[in-house]
C-alpha cells in the first residue's frame, strides 16, 4: 500500500502481517550531556512480501530509512530536530503492479525534516510555577517524492514546508490548553493555511 503520498500505508496490522520478509533496525543514542537526547536510527529490509511483478518474478522492494533526532530540554527551554531520508528500490516494477503512472508514482526517495523551538515564559520568573505557558514555533519541509523513476513525473504539491507559530498553556501538568496558527505553501502554490485550537487531558 506505498502511494506517492509515502510509506504510512504500508504498514501492517501486527495480527494479520505477512512475515515472509524481514527488516533489520536499530537506534544509538548520546546523553552525555544534561537534558541533552541525541541520535541516529536506522530501519532497513525488504517490503515486497509476497508480491510478484509482471514477469512472474518476485518483487524484492528493498525499504530503507535513516533519521537523526535531537532533543534539549532545561530550565525552560525546548528544542528539538528530526530529519528522516528514506529510499526505496524496484520502483518502477512496483508502479506497473499497482497501477501507478505519471503524477501517482511512489517515490523512489522521500526526506523531511522539522524543528521546533518553544521556551516556558512562565519558568523564567518562577523557577518552579504551578502553571505553564510554552510559545513556540516550528518549520518543516517534506517530500514524498523527493525521486521518482524516469517514466514518471513528481506532483508538485508533494513538495510542501509548514511554518507553525502557536503556544500550549497548562494550567497543572495534565491538562494543556493549546492554539496554533499554520503557514502552509508547496511547490504547486495550493496550499491552504490552517488554525487550531485544542484541549488535551493526558492521563
Amino acid at each position: 500500500n506505498f502511494s506517492a503520498d509515502g510509506i504510512r500505508s504500508g504498514r501492517q496490522n501486527g495480527a494479520k502481517a505477512i512475515a515472509e520478509d524481514f527488516a533489520v533496525t536499530g537506534r544509538f543514542d548520546y546523553t552525555g550531556i544534561p537534558g541533552l537526547n541525541a541520535g541516529v536510527s536506522l530501519y532497513t529490509g525488504n517490503s515486497g512480501q509476497t508480491m510478484t511483478g509482471s514477469d512472474g518474478s518476485g518483487l524484492g522492494v528493498r525499504t530503507s530509512i535513516i533519521a537523526l533526532h535531537s532533543l534539549y530540554s532545561r530550565r525552560g527551554f525546548d528544542a528539538r530536530f528530526l530529519y528522516a531520508h528514506g529510499k526505496i528500490d524496484e520502483v518502477a516494477r512496483l508502479n506497473t503492479v499497482l497501477g501507478y503512472s505519471g503524477e501517482k508514482s511512489i517515490g523512489e526517495m522521500q526526506r523531511g525534516y522539522y524543528f521546533t523551538f518553544a521556551s516556558d515564559v512562565l519558568q523564567h520568573l518562577d523557577p518552579y510555577p504551578p502553571e505553564t505557558l510554552q510559545p513556540f514555533i516550528q518549520y518543516e519541509s517534506l517530500n514524498a517524492q523527493g525521486r521518482v523513476p524516469t517514466d514518471a513525473t513528481k506532483h508538485a504539491a508533494l513538495d510542501r514546508t509548514n511554518l507553525t507559530l502557536g503556544f500550549v498553556y497548562k494550567p497543572i501538568p495534565n491538562v494543556g490548553f493549546k492554539a496554533d496558527y499554520v503557514n502552509r505553501s508547496n511547490a504547486a502554490e495550493s496550499a491552504t493555511d490552517q488554525f487550531n485550537l485544542a484541549m488535551v487531558y493526558m492521563f
